[in-house]
């Protein structure tokens, strides 16, 4: 049964996002494989995945652009992803703040149901979900740069550099991720194309396994939320000596301050509480499975 379904999992026949696909080949492949319905829905997918996604690939302006060199366009990923990060991150304590400030605490269930208005959206995400899409931006534009092993030897040159197309080519990037996230279905878990006015639909037969989806990253989530308060409160009650930030050597930066041509850093001492070994021992807990 879906024989040209099994030979594009086995990676006989070569899939719509991969180098080296080509239309008829496809085709070929599918009417001398094919079994059943799967196999006519897998054909149909696999040429609408690989229009879209050339049609992405052409919209790129920085990744493939003979202007810049890879050093420069790979720092300039980097430098949107950590901007990315670091308004996230501001705009996330103001949520808490907010909290705090209403209700006197941050309740788990809350910091959990915590959403935020993204400036060229409508609809409200929740941090996670927007770490996630900052993972995925930089994805594909960084895997096409370093594709053919190029030299990262030099200095950037930003000078020249718009970023308005670097941002183009992170949000584009999101969109190859979602793309490839959706082969994956069609591939694996039976997603076909169904046709409506609006354009093209990728749906499941069996809608309860998206609803079993949704279960058990709501209960993910309460986990990894409680592991993280629970490393938390591990670090403050247990683990916050100066032999144990001696043995770790996190140290926090008290002040930088500018001598000169040279910048001076001084840091706390071991005996002082380190706010960044909290934000790593819970963030190394919070990335341990929740079990």
């Amino acid at each position: 049964m879906a024989a040209f379904c099994k030979a594009v999992q086995n990676d006989e026949v070569v899939g719509p996002l991969r180098r080296g696909f080509k239309t008829n080949v496809w085709e070929s492949k599918h009417k001398l494989l094919r079994e059943d319905d799967k196999d006519n829905n897998l054909l149909t997918a696999g040429l609408l995945i690989h229009k879209k996604g050339n049609a992405i690939r052409s919209q790129l302006k920085v990744t493939f652009s003979e202007v810049s060199n890879a050093t420069t366009k790979l720092r300039s990923f980097v430098a949107v992803a950590n901007h990315n990060f670091c308004v996230l991150q501001a705009r996330t304590a103001e949520i808490l703040n907010m909290q705090v400030a209403n209700t006197g605490m941050v309740i788990l269930t809350d910091l959990v149901a915590s959403k935020l208005m993204l400036p060229i959206s409508t609809e409200k995400f929740t941090p996670d979900e927007i770490i996630s899409a900052v993972v995925d931006g930089i994805q594909m534009p960084i895997k096409a740069v370093l594709e053919n092993s190029p030299s990262l030897s030099g200095n950037p040159r930003f000078n020249d550099m718009n970023w308005y197309h670097v941002v183009e080519d992170f949000n584009l990037g999101i969109l190859y991720t979602h793309l490839e996230s959706i082969w994956d279905d069609c591939l694996w878990n039976d997603y076909f194309v169904t046709q409506v006015k609006e354009g093209n639909v990728f749906t499941l037969k069996d809608p309860i396994w998206q609803y079993r989806l949704v279960a058990s990253r709501f209960r993910n989530d309460n986990l990894s939320m409680q592991f993280f308060q629970l490393a938390a409160l591990t670090y403050r009650t247990r683990m916050r000596t100066a032999a144990l930030n001696a043995q770790m050597n996190v140290r926090d930066v008290k002040s930088i301050t500018k001598r000169g041509h040279k910048q001076v850093i001084q840091l706390k001492a071991l005996a002082e509480p380190s706010t960044e070994y909290l934000a790593l021992f819970s963030a190394q807990c919070y990335a341990s499975e929740p079990y």
